[in-house]
């Protein structure tokens, strides 16, 4: 796998902060990064989201255990992202549960549930323009002769 300039940024912020603990960052620890999202929670979830995925990314690409697909890695990111509201889709019955769900998980299901409502705003202002143009087409339009014809 290809390291993109994008993804040694975000590695470089763990491989520093693994340099300065005095712990390996390959193959990490699921403790080690757990420790480093918590410390680092002020770069903010879509940061750390982003160095994580990385992590996962370099250590799938090795052929070696993902040490963030573990319950550590997802305790230490939920304490960081526990705001995140359930999707305004879901049955007022349910929305408990989003809450259970791990944060990368809820995160998804949160932009996927906001940008299936931004197409679905935008579908609907589409179909009401549409509408407007075809009552404008469909006017009765009066005549030069006195007599009322439907616009062609």
């Amino acid at each position: 796998m290809e390291q993109t300039p994008a993804m040694m940024v975000a590695l470089s912020a763990f491989v520093n902060w693994c340099e300065a603990k005095g712990v390996r960052s390959f193959p990490a620890q699921p403790a080690t990064v757990a420790q480093f999202t918590l410390e680092n929670a002020g770069l903010g979830i879509d940061v750390l989201s982003e160095v994580v995925d990385h992590i996962a990314d370099m250590h799938e690409a090795a052929g070696l255990a993902n040490p963030v697909a573990t319950w550590i890695v997802a305790e230490a990111m939920d304490r960081i992202d526990s705001r995140a509201e359930a999707p305004r889709s879901w049955p007022k019955e349910h929305k408990w549960r989003f809450h259970q769900l791990p944060c990368i998980l809820r995160r998804y299901l949160f932009a996927h549930d906001r940008q299936r409502e931004k197409t679905v705003r935008q579908a609907q202002g589409e179909a009401a323009k549409a509408r407007q143009e075809l009552a404008a087409i469909q006017k009765p339009v009066e005549g030069s002769n006195g007599t009322t014809h439907a616009a062609a």
